[in-house]
């Protein structure tokens, strides 16, 4: 009876050891599996981590040149405010119309009235100014003329135009966008516009003004 007892004993323990060689096993293929996906997932892991460094480093060269090019675009803008500048005091100096034009205001209109600040809503870009101290001499019926140009100088396409010569002393040819048949006096302000029908780019645009003898005055306005 011993003997047999061990011999079940020893064939439970068999059969325990079975078990769990086949648990053992079983957990062996899942840790391999696990394995295997680990490694895939490294994988990947390092090929996204090799593509965001690219985007990175290519992000960093697009900022550079961005910075670049805002940089670029700054000193160009300088330049050629400087040089409207030195239009404007040589138009002041070669025909000076007695008096000046200031405390300019520009604004652009959609259809329905409301400020715009885009070149493609803009339907009418309205421009006022002041004429202060006007001298008695010139206190008579006089056509005030708004012209307009890109930044540059450069004409612009978009906009319908009518030729005149400015009588001053040194006659001046201009395509004025819009007139104004005015009575001056002393002190008045002065309303005209721009029509902007077709549409406009974006961009810098210089704004002057005219008498029938001479320069009055220069503004810049800018539409995005």
């Amino acid at each position: 009876k011993k003997l047999q007892g061990r011999l079940w004993s020893m064939k439970k323990k068999l059969e325990e050891s079975e078990v769990e060689n086949e648990q053992i096993s079983d957990r062996l293929a899942q840790l391999e599996t696990l394995r295997t996906a680990l490694e895939s997932d490294i994988v990947s892991l390092q090929s996204t981590n090799a593509e965001l460094k690219s985007e990175n480093a290519q992000l960093a060269l697009d900022l550079q040149l961005s910075e670049e090019e805002v940089s670029d675009l700054t000193l160009e803008l300088q330049e050629m405010s400087i040089k409207n500048q030195r239009l404007a005091s040589r138009l002041f100096e070669v025909a000076p119309a007695g008096f000046v034009a200031n405390n300019f205001a520009v604004t652009a209109h959609k259809k329905n009235e409301k400020l715009t600040a885009r070149a493609k809503q803009a339907e009418e870009i309205a421009v006022s100014f002041e004429l202060n101290d006007v001298p008695e001499e010139y206190q008579t019926e006089e056509e005030i003329y708004l012209v307009v140009t890109k930044f540059d100088g450069n004409p612009i396409q978009e906009l319908d135009t009518h030729e005149f010569t400015v009588k001053s002393a040194m006659p001046i040819d201009i395509a004025a966008v819009d007139v104004a048949q005015t009575k001056l006096s002393n002190r008045q302000s002065v309303e005209m516009s721009i029509p902007a029908e077709r549409d406009l780019e974006s961009g810098m645009y210089n704004v002057m003004v005219y008498a029938d003898h001479g320069f009055l005055g220069s503004t810049t306005f800018q539409l995005q």
